[in-house]
């Protein structure tokens, strides 16, 4: 999560058992060689396991383990969102991480843009509650 150079980026690794999870975590997360990378430099990431399942709600089971960085999902067709991208990661264990390493993990930022007579206002933002939870459980 966050630009891969970035001191205040983290990592994570998924393994999953279906095409249609790997697909989406590709697009919405920096994967390849320079995550590995950062991976091996920093020697610490989220760990991720996804299983479809049976896909039957009442056996879905979505498992956060701050202490460990790990996050379990068994029985979800769509494990990129519970998984090791967007709200786990963002809301359990960024916070969980945010806290150890003396650091805050937050729905909000601020944001400067410069106009080209070089003045830079400053705007707060506040992501809306429906971007802030994934279907099963608010952050």
């Amino acid at each position: 999560m966050g630009p891969i150079d970035s001191p205040l980026a983290r990592c994570g690794v998924e393994i999953t058992d279906s095409a249609y999870v790997v697909l989406n975590m590709l697009i919405m997360t920096r994967a390849g060689r320079a995550a590995l990378e950062r991976i091996a430099h920093d020697g610490g990431f989220v760990r991720g396991l996804h299983s479809v399942g049976e896909l039957d709600p009442e056996r879905r089971f979505i498992m956060h383990f701050p202490e460990e960085l790990a996050i379990e999902s068994f029985g979800s067709g769509y494990g990129a969102t519970r998984c090791s991208a967007r709200s786990a990661m963002r809301c359990v264990i960024a916070s969980w991480q945010a806290r150890t390493e003396g650091w805050l993990a937050e729905h909000m930022l601020i944001v400067g843009l410069q106009s080209p007579r070089g003045e830079t206002p400053l705007s707060r933002l506040r992501l809306p509650v429906g971007l802030r939870q994934d279907q099963s459980r608010p952050c």
